[in-house]
Order: structure tokens, then sequence, then C-alpha cells
């Protein structure tokens, strides 16, 4: 005759490990709306003061690379405290260290030839993109989510088109008529130094007789990109 193993009791769990779970499920839902929050509101601060060549240039990008990178980490810190794992894909992986390592390559030698702290502004710039990439994978996971990002971003895109024909109809012929009353009380009212005859002065020239909207943006070119980009998406 064979013995049979006595059955192992049910394990039972007291209320105080499911209100455990309860807390920590609330936690974590917590943490993420709250990182979600954020992406939103820098995506907002990213259409009211872009990051273009000019703001990497200055220097006046830090502040908002700065808040990608610490989104970056309290997404980083969400996923600890709610178990999540993130998983990234050999081709992911190595498209993001070649990218990486291009531009602080890339970034530096254009820096060390003029400013070493040129270079490293935009070393945090492309720091800031991967930190970006990296959120937006852990944050924007459900069809609603991803709705959501999109339609801000095509709001923003709506919005800055609205800007861009505000400028070319009524406030780049003001601003020209203007010009051509007293120039260099123009150029005083801009905060600008192109004394007459200097290279300033003729770009100056040529952007207020340019027809191009640039919105927010320092250059029309960089808002030509965002545009482009948010009707592809509109178009898909």
């Amino acid at each position: 005759m064979t013995s049979r193993r006595p059955k192992k009791a049910p394990v039972s769990r007291d209320h105080s490990d499911e209100a455990g779970d309860r807390s920590g499920s609330l936690i974590a839902h917590v943490g993420r709306t709250a990182c979600q929050a954020i992406l939103g509101v820098i995506i907002a601060w990213a259409m009211l003061q872009p990051l273009d060549s000019t703001s990497v240039f200055e220097g006046s990008a830090l502040p908002q690379n700065m808040a990608w990178i610490l989104l970056a980490i309290l997404v980083s810190l969400d996923q600890l405290a709610a178990q999540r794992r993130f998983a990234l894909s050999k081709v992911e992986v190595s498209v993001l260290l070649a990218v990486a390592v291009w531009m602080i390559v890339v970034t530096l030698r254009a820096g060390s030839s003029f400013n070493p702290r040129t270079g490293w502004h935009g070393c945090w710039h492309m720091l800031s993109a991967i930190a970006l990439y990296y959120a937006i994978r852990s944050l924007i996971l459900s069809v609603r989510e991803r709705s959501a990002a999109i339609g801000l971003v095509l709001a923003g895109a709506l919005t800055l088109s609205g800007v861009g024909l505000y400028q070319v109809t009524s406030a780049f012929p003001e601003m020209r008529a203007e010009y051509q009353r007293d120039p260099d009380a123009t150029i005083a009212k801009m905060q600008l130094e192109a004394p007459a005859g200097s290279p300033a002065r003729k770009r100056l020239e040529d952007r207020l007789n340019s027809p191009e909207p640039y919105a927010t943006f320092s250059l029309a070119n960089s808002l030509a990109a965002l545009l482009s980009g948010a009707l592809v998406i509109s178009i898909g």
C-alpha cells in the first residue's frame, strides 16, 4: 500500500497583509500618476521654451535638461518601489549607446574649439534626451496614456502654429515698420547690440525681412521640425 501525504493546509493571509498590499498598490499608483503629471508639465514647458541649438549653445537649456534627468530618476525610484521591471531590447541598448557616445564626442570636439563649457551643454542635452526616452517608455504604456501624450503634443503644435500665423500677419509687419521709422530705438527696445554696419545688424535685418515664422523657437527650421512631426502623427 502507498501512503498518501497529508494535504498542506492553505496559507491564510490576515487583514494586515491585505491592507499592506492595498497601501502598496495605492502608493505605486500615486507615484506613477505623479511622474506622468510631471512628464506632461515638462512637455508643455518644452513647447513654451523649446530647446534648440541657440539655447543649448548659450546654456539656457540646462534647467530643462536637468528636469528631464530628474524625471528619469523619479521614474526609476517609482519602478523600484512598485517592483516593476523595465527592459530594453538589445537593439535599443545598442542604438542608445551609439547615439550617446557619438553625441558626447561631437559636442566635446565642438566645444573644445571654442569653449569646453559649450560642449558640456550639448552633452547634458543628449543625456536628457535619453532620460526622456526612458521616462516615456516607462510611463506611457496604455492606449489612453498614448492618446493623452499625442493629444498634448498636437495641442502644443496647433498653438505654435497659431503663434506663427500671428507673427506673419501682424507682429512681423509691425516690427518692420517700427524698425524703418527708428532702427536704433527698435534695437535698444530689443535689448540687442547691433551697431550699424556690423554682422549682427545684418543678421537682424535679414531676420526682420524674412517671412518665416518661428513662434517660440529661435529659428524657423526648429519650428518646422516640430510641426512636420505633428503633421506625420496627425496623418498616421
